[in-house]
Order: C-alpha cells, then sequence, then structure tokens
C-alpha cells in the first residue's frame, strides 16, 4: 500500500474532525484539540491504516485512467446535481413602459435557512410585458370545437409593445399529471391559435404557432462540455426538473391586431381535452424561469504540501455542510 492513501486519510480525520467538533461542540468538542496522549494517537493512526486500505482496493477496482476519462468526457456523471426550481416575476401592470429584459445568469437569493442565504442563477432570459394574464377556461359549448380560451390585460404601452414581438413565453404551471397532459394537449391536438379583441374574432392561426421551449443550448440548466453528447444533457435535466420542459411560445402575434386592452388567445383543438382537473389562470404562468442553485465564488486558500496529494476544497465564509463543490473553473497560485 501507498503511503499517499494513509497520509491523505490521517490529514482528513485530523481537519474534518476539527471541523466537525466546531459544528457539534456538546457530542464531539474533543475532536477539535491535537492530543498529546500517544495511545490515542496511535488509534488515531490505526484507523487511518485501515481506511487507506480500503481506499486503494476500491482505485483498483475502479481504474484512476476510467475515472480520467470519465471526468473528460462525461464530466456530468462525477458532478453532484444542484437544487433547481422555477420562480415568476410579478412586474405591475401599470408600471411597465416597455419590455424589460431579465437576462440569463441574474442571482437570486432564497430566504436564510439556519444562517445560510442559497443562491440561485436564471438560466434563460425573462422578457416582462405590459401584459396579465386574468382568465383561462375550457370552453366545451363553443359552436365548432372545444376551446380553451386565456384572456389578457394590457396597457397602450403594452398593446404596441406586443404587436412588435414574435410572440410570449407561457409556463404550464400545477400538478405535474395536469401540466404534463396540458402539454401533450396544446403541442400535438392544437388545430389552430385565434385572437379575439372584443367581438372580433381575427384569422386562425395554424398549430404550429405554438412552439415547444427549454431546449436550446442557451437555456441549458447546468454547464455543459462541447464534447458531451447533447441528448444525455436532456436526459439530466428532465430528471433534475422536468417543469423546465413545460414552457411553450405562443407566436403570431405580431401579425394580430390588438385594438383593446383586453383581448383572448383561443386554442382549437378536434374533441375536448382529456385533462384530469379544472384549469385556471393558475395553470398558465407569464414570466416564468428555470433556476439553478449554481454559482461562483472563491476558496479558502489551501497551503501546498509536496507529501499531500489530494485536498479538501471549501468555499470561503460558509459551513462545509451547506455548500457543495461544483466544479473548479480557475486555480491561482501565490508564492
Amino acid at each position: 500500500m501507498g503511503s499517499k492513501y494513509y497520509e491523505s486519510e490521517l490529514a482528513y480525520l485530523r481537519e474534518m474532525g476539527r471541523e466537525f467538533a466546531l459544528i457539534h461542540p456538546s457530542t464531539a468538542g474533543l475532536l477539535a484539540e491535537r492530543g498529546n496522549d500517544p495511545d490515542v494517537e496511535r488509534l488515531l493512526e490505526g484507523f487511518s491504516f485501515l481506511t487507506a486500505r480500503i481506499r486503494e482496493r476500491v482505485d483498483d477496482s475502479v481504474p484512476a485512467i476510467v475515472h480520467g476519462l470519465v471526468q473528460l468526457l462525461l464530466p456530468h456523471y462525477l458532478r453532484p446535481v444542484p437544487a433547481t426550481s422555477i420562480i415568476q416575476y410579478a412586474p405591475s401592470l401599470r408600471a411597465l413602459r416597455g419590455v424589460t429584459t431579465v437576462p440569463r445568469g441574474t442571482r437570486v437569493a432564497a430566504k436564510p435557512l439556519q444562517g445560510t442565504s442559497c443562491e440561485f442563477r436564471t438560466t434563460a432570459d425573462v422578457d416582462l410585458l405590459p401584459l396579465e394574464l386574468v382568465d383561462a377556461v375550457l370552453d366545451e359549448t363553443a359552436a365548432a370545437r372545444p376551446v380553451i380560451r386565456l384572456r389578457f390585460n394590457t396597457t397602450e404601452a403594452g398593446r404596441a409593445v406586443i404587436t412588435r414581438r414574435e410572440g410570449i413565453r407561457i409556463f404550464l404551471h400545477g400538478e405535474t399529471s395536469l401540466a404534463a397532459t396540458l402539454y401533450l394537449w396544446m403541442r400535438r391536438h392544437c388545430k389552430n391559435v385565434a385572437v379575439r379583441c372584443g367581438s372580433t374574432t381575427q384569422p386562425a392561426m395554424p398549430p404550429d404557432t405554438i412552439a415547444a421551449a427549454g431546449f436550446g443550448e442557451h437555456e441549458s440548466l447546468l454547464p455543459w462540455p462541447t464534447f458531451a453528447p447533447e441528448g444525455h444533457r436532456y436526459l439530466l435535466e428532465y430528471f433534475a426538473l422536468p417543469s423546465k420542459f413545460l414552457f411553450i411560445d405562443v407566436r403570431g402575434l405580431d401579425r394580430a391586431q390588438i385594438t383593446e386592452d383586453s383581448f383572448e388567445l383561443a386554442f382549437g383543438f378536434e374533441r375536448p381535452p382529456a385533462l384530469p382537473g379544472r384549469i385556471s389562470a393558475e395553470n398558465f404562468r407569464l414570466f416564468c424561469t428555470p433556476v439553478v442553485n449554481l454559482f461562483e465564488t472563491s476558496a479558502d486558500p489551501i497551503k501546498r504540501d509536496p507529501r499531500v496529494y489530494e485536498h479538501m476544497l471549501r468555499a470561503a465564509g460558509v459551513r462545509t455542510s451547506h455548500m457543495e463543490i461544483f466544479e473548479v473553473t480557475d486555480v491561482i497560485g501565490v508564492r
């Protein structure tokens, strides 16, 4: 057995034991002290020797070259998956005079928990418009075919902005089965989309007016190497945050004539959608974006020791139990 395993385990036991004692002083306070008892030191060294043998056996079963290749070609398999969520911005309808873009990478802080505020970043641009979604109903009494009607309020400035844009993005929110079924019917079974202002219904637009959103490279949830398969990214993101793929873009509004501060989008179907529940405006959200608990920060400095092959990385100023390293992007040496 090489000495590097033994020295690494002994250093880990002493360093992490000290940190564990600071977090749990009542039950492990003595771990923070460096003892002079030779019997205790012999016990620690013996324990480090045994765990070093286990590590060596594990490393022998998984050769380092395999680990290196996986780290190079498929690094996401070795990294932790950070916390993710969907957030919604709630701008005031009358306060906006035009388009306000919240860029991808904007930092968002959660409420502090145990003294630490989790920091998230947005993964897609969000365009805030003078627009408000006020109602959503499934109308099965329509003469021609069943229709999902979304009613919006806007302003004079909003009308000018909306008709100059290609479309708007909508997040399908709610209980998983309802949101997923809504997505299926909107993307696969919608036959046309029509804009209605007052009593005037404008010519229907084709079903490809509804486009899937969230699949672009500029909307990726996690940093992704260019040489890694793109399909793996979709799988990883889907299992980490399925709701990331419940966004749709409704296009063609630049061809609509919106002449009032209230208008309606009508999505027509051949037959009534088989939805597992009732829908309301709560199921259709504007100004939403995925967020991920991933951000740049500095680590505590490390004093290089030629005898130590591995070093524990700690984010500066934060408890080790409250933060996990995702990847190292830069290393600076100081003499």
